[in-house]
This record gives C-alpha cells, sequence and structure tokens, in this order.
C-alpha cells in the first residue's frame, strides 16, 4: 500500500491557515486533518496546559518538553498510524512553530540543540511537507486587529512577533542546509505569499498538495 503523505501548514498568526484547511476539507475529505499542539488524546490534554496563561510562568525548558511530549504522542499514535495506512495528514502547525515561538520568540535559542536532537527521535524516517504561508508581522498585526486573543502568546509584544517571525524564516535555512545534521533532508518545505489573495494563495497550496501526491 503506497504511504500517506504528511502535510504542514505553517506561519503567523492571521497568515490563512484556518481558511486554508477549511477548503482542503472540502476538496480532500479522506485526508485526515489534525493540529499541534494537540492532535491525539494525550496531546489534547497538554494543549489545554501549554496554552492555559498560567504556562506562561513556565520555566523554558519543561515548556518546550511539554510540547515535544505532545508531539511525540501526536506523531506515534495519530500520523504514523494514519500514513501507513495510505492516508495523508494536514497538521495546523507542528515543530516550526515550537522553534518560531519557543525559541525565538521567547528568547530561548539555548535549547536549539535539544529541540533538534528529539526532533529526529520523534520523526526518525518520517517525511514532512511543510507549506509556510509567509507574511510579515505588521501585515499579522493588521489582519489580526479585530480578532479576540485566546492565549497567552497572543498577548505578546510586536518585538516578540517579530523574533517569531525570524525563527520561522530561520528554520527553513535550517531544512535548507541541513546544518544540523539530523536528517533534514526528508523533509521539503513550499514557502507561500501568503500577502496575495485568498484565491491564489489557496491555488498555490493546492500545486503543493498534488505535487507531493
Amino acid at each position: 500500500m503506497k504511504k500517506g503523505k504528511f502535510f504542514v501548514l505553517e506561519g503567523l498568526d492571521g497568515s490563512g491557515k484556518t481558511e486554508v484547511i477549511s477548503r482542503l476539507k472540502m476538496d480532500f475529505p479522506n485526508f485526515l486533518y489534525t493540529r499541534e499542539p494537540g492532535g491525539s488524546e494525550f496531546g489534547e490534554m497538554v494543549r489545554g496546559v501549554l496554552l492555559d496563561a498560567k504556562s506562561k510562568n513556565v520555566p523554558p525548558l519543561p515548556l518546550l518538553l511539554g510540547f515535544m511530549s505532545s508531539r511525540a504522542s501526536h506523531v506515534q499514535e495519530l500520523v504514523l498510524p494514519a500514513l501507513t495506512r495510505g492516508q495523508s495528514v494536514v497538521s495546523d502547525r507542528f515543530d516550526t512553530s515550537t522553534f518560531a515561538f519557543q525559541l525565538f520568540g521567547q528568547e530561548n535559542r539555548k535549547l536549539e540543540d535539544v529541540f533538534w536532537y528529539l526532533r529526529k527521535e520523534i520523526l526518525k524516517n518520517t517525511s514532512v511537507e511543510y507549506i509556510y504561508l509567509r507574511i510579515t508581522p505588521d501585515i499579522a498585526r493588521q489582519r489580526k486587529k479585530n480578532r479576540k486573543s485566546n492565549n497567552h502568546f497572543d498577548k505578546q509584544t510586536d518585538k516578540y512577533h517579530q523574533r517569531v517571525f525570524e525563527g520561522y524564516e530561520n528554520f527553513f535555512r535550517n531544512i535548507k542546509s541541513d546544518k544540523n545534521k539530523t536528517s533534514l533532508h526528508k523533509s521539503r518545505f513550499n514557502i507561500i505569499d501568503g500577502s496575495l489573495d485568498r484565491e491564489t494563495v489557496y491555488q498555490n497550496v493546492l500545486t503543493c498538495i498534488k505535487k507531493a501526491k
């Protein structure tokens, strides 16, 4: 049986991921749709803790390990079984968000080696097809003006969101160069200009999905 593909939609809040995934569900109803943090039963339990306002005071290492613990459960209990039975998976966020928000946004870059090591252990031979809807923090800010914040990550400063943006850029440079020697070559990424009109963005995402299949 042909294995499924693992697609990950990434981008700043306001990049259009939610709308894209909503449309993908109509065009590819047989795909499995999931999210991070979360996905598996255990992952969803951890999600509630990680996104709680009280978690903003948790030290960097246990917070990172919380996200990675949720991810390991997500991959082993949900993603891999689906791929093995030939079903493709679309995840709303994955490890790129952890790298961008926790390591860059919260200025914990000293944990990068821990991140890459755990990433390798969690993914092993799993290939990821990243689709990054790229928008600048300025555009994200404009799009979020009328949206109510729902977790403590949404309530950060402009400088924080600029660092998050730089984290996304850095992550995909790592994927491209594989300078960490963590089998990143098994992962592929597509960068889509998320500032374009909605239909163009979606058609570009469709092209990525069909090309990978």
